[in-house]
C-alpha cells in the first residue's frame, strides 16, 4: 500500500481519500438539513412526519414533511456493497399516511463499482489536488459546526418542554396561621414540585428558564378583610383582597419570567390569620418557555 507524506501545494493525493471526505460531506449535509426540517417542524407538530432511510441499521438520509395532505419527497445516492440492505422507517409525527401509489419507495443501481471507479479514473487520472482535498476539508469542518448548533438548538427545545410546577400550603394542623403586615407568607407544605423550582424555606418560586408562569393564590382568612400581594423580585406584580372572614379568595395572574427571577407572596395588611392545610396554597406552572433564537 503506498502512501503520499509532506505533500507541497500543487502535489496530488489518492483519489480514494478524496472520496471518503465526499462521503462524509454528503452525509453530513443531508443530516443538517434534516435537522433543520426537523427543528421546524417541531413548531407544527400536529402535521409533521420524520422518516429514515436505513443502510444496515444506521440512518443516511431524513424526509421531513411538515404539511397536512401535502407530499414529501428525499432523493439520496449511496454506495452499497453486496448483500448490504436498505429500508425505510418512520421516527416521529403523525401516524397514517396515504395508501396506493400516493406513498412510494423506490431505487435503482446508477452504476456499478467497476464503471464508476473507471469514470473517475478518466476524469482524474487517478489523483485529485491538494487543493481539492483541503477544499472539502473546510466545507466538512462547516457542516460540523452548523450541525452542533443545531444539535444544541434541538436540546435546548426539548429542554424548554419541561414540566415546571408547584402547589404548597402549611404543615401546621390544626393550628391557624398568623402573619404580620409585610411579612412573607412561607407555603411549607409541598403538595407538587416539579422542576424543584419553589423553595419551602424562603416562599419563593425561582425561575429555571424564562417563559409566560400562571401563578394561583388561594386563602381561607378566619378573622376580617386580609390583603395579599403577589411579588416579583422585590416589585408587586397583583393583589388578592379578600373580604369575607371565614370565606375563600382566590387570584390567577400570568407572569412573564426571565431565568433566575423569583416570585413569592406577602401579607399586606388585615387579620392576621389563615386557614391550615389546603385550603390555603400558593401554586404555579410554566405555561410557555421562550423561544430559542433561529441560526443566524
Amino acid at each position: 500500500m503506498c502512501v503520499i507524506s509532506q505533500l507541497q501545494p500543487g502535489e496530488f493525493v489518492f483519489l480514494k481519500e478524496l472520496e471518503v471526505l465526499k462521503s462524509k460531506l454528503q452525509f453530513q449535509e443531508t443530516k443538517f438539513q434534516a435537522l433543520e426540517a426537523q427543528l421546524k417542524a417541531k413548531q407544527d407538530s400536529s402535521t409533521a412526519a420524520e422518516f429514515r432511510l436505513f443502510k444496515d441499521g444506521s440512518a443516511i438520509a431524513w424526509l421531513v414533511s411538515t404539511t397536512r395532505d401535502g407530499t414529501g419527497s428525499i432523493q439520496t445516492v449511496t454506495h452499497l456493497h453486496k448483500d448490504q440492505d436498505v429500508w425505510v422507517v418512520k421516527s416521529y409525527g403523525g401516524s397514517t399516511i396515504r395508501g396506493n401509489q400516493l406513498s412510494t419507495f423506490s431505487g435503482f443501481l446508477l452504476r456499478t463499482d467497476d464503471n464508476f471507479h473507471a469514470q473517475l479514473l478518466l476524469q482524474s487520472d487517478g489523483f485529485a489536488s491538494k487543493e481539492e482535498l483541503e477544499v472539502l476539508k473546510s466545507r466538512i469542518q462547516s457542516q460540523e459546526t452548523k450541525i452542533q448548533s443545531l444539535e444544541a438548538q434541538s436540546k435546548t427545545q426539548q429542554d424548554s418542554k419541561a414540566l415546571i410546577s408547584f402547589r404548597a400550603g402549611f404543615s401546621y394542623k390544626p393550628v391557624q396561621i398568623k402573619f404580620s403586615n409585610g411579612q412573607t407568607v412561607i407555603f411549607d407544605d409541598v403538595y407538587l414540585n416539579d422542576g424543584y423550582a419553589y423553595n419551602s424555606r424562603s416562599g419563593r418560586f425561582h425561575a429555571p428558564m424564562s417563559g409566560l408562569y400562571l401563578f394561583t393564590l388561594d386563602v381561607f382568612p378566619t378573622s376580617s378583610e386580609m390583603e395579599f400581594k403577589l411579588v416579583k423580585d422585590g416589585k408587586a406584580v397583583a393583589w388578592l383582597v379578600s373580604k369575607n372572614s371565614g370565606g375563600r379568595a382566590i387570584i390567577e395572574t400570568a407572569i412573564h419570567l426571565h431565568k433566575d427571577q423569583e416570585v413569592w407572596i406577602v401579607k399586606t395588611s388585615g387579620g392576621n390569620a389563615l386557614r391550615d392545610s389546603q385550603l390555603s396554597t400558593f401554586s404555579g406552572v410554566l405555561l410557555s418557555a421562550d423561544q430559542v433564537s433561529p441560526l443566524a
